[in-house]
């Protein structure tokens, strides 16, 4: 996944693998910010939702609790898919599909298309597909989530450990998204900034800081929302 020119290499299947193993579902404070942003004002009420990367599909849950109509949930990992399918048990409304973002070939389009820490994972050539692949899976609306600027969580970027675990990654501000989102054919109509502590031991767990408020979601968010429309 890595683009030409970069010897660090994207996570593996294997790498996510022990991540997803080791983590639990937790419907909290942040889960629910990040569901109430995306998925709120009707966003998906009614909709068929797919979720590229999906984790341990905690906010594909969360979708079906806003009144998505059924979720696909996508990753490259057999563990977390594994642990998707315990979060959301049997319900009849939710598949799942094994395969790498970059590859990804679906049957048909889904009416509204998200990420969440996903994106920000991808470099240059690759951020770009990454990106349009979200525009190409949707017959009308996405969304994308990412750790955004400025922030001091972007630090833990660069923090050898975080990357032993996670992966390169790097905070993404929006002029990045709106190019590629209008050549891939769709076009941003909204961006939030939110949980302005996300990821920040010490503050991140507070659920007061968490809620942040107006100013600090402005000019700190640690996460950022985009939504767009696809055009195309």
């Amino acid at each position: 996944m890595s683009s030409s020119g970069d010897s660090r290499e994207a996570p593996r299947p294997e790498v996510w693998d022990r991540t997803w193993k080791s983590r639990t579902f937790e419907v909290d404070v942040t889960s629910r910010a990040l569901a109430e942003a995306t998925f709120g004002q009707g966003a998906v009420e009614g909709r068929s939702v797919l979720e590229l990367g999906c984790g341990n599909g905690r906010l594909s849950r969360l979708a079906l609790d806003f009144g998505a109509r059924a979720v696909t949930l996508v990753d490259f990992s057999p563990e977390a898919l594994r642990s998707a399918r315990r979060v959301l048990g049997d319900d009849p409304r939710a598949e799942y599909v094994q395969a790498d973002l970059l590859g990804l070939k679906l049957p048909r389009r889904y009416d509204f298309v998200f990420s969440s820490g996903v994106i920000e994972h991808f470099r240059a050539g690759d951020f770009v597909r990454a990106v349009q692949a979200h525009v190409h899976a949707s017959g009308d609306r996405l969304a994308i989530i990412v750790p955004t600027w400025p922030h001091l969580n972007s630090l833990r970027c660069r923090v050898p450990a975080i990357e032993r675990k996670y992966g390169w990654q790097r905070p993404l501000r929006l002029s990045e998204f709106r190019g590629v989102l209008e050549e891939g054919g769709a076009e941003v109509e909204s961006a939030r900034r939110l949980l302005p502590f996300y990821g920040i031991p010490g503050l991140g767990a507070s659920p007061v800081l968490r809620r942040g408020s107006a100013f600090l979601d402005r000019w700190l968010g640690g996460l950022l929302v985009v939504h767009a429309r696809v055009t195309g």
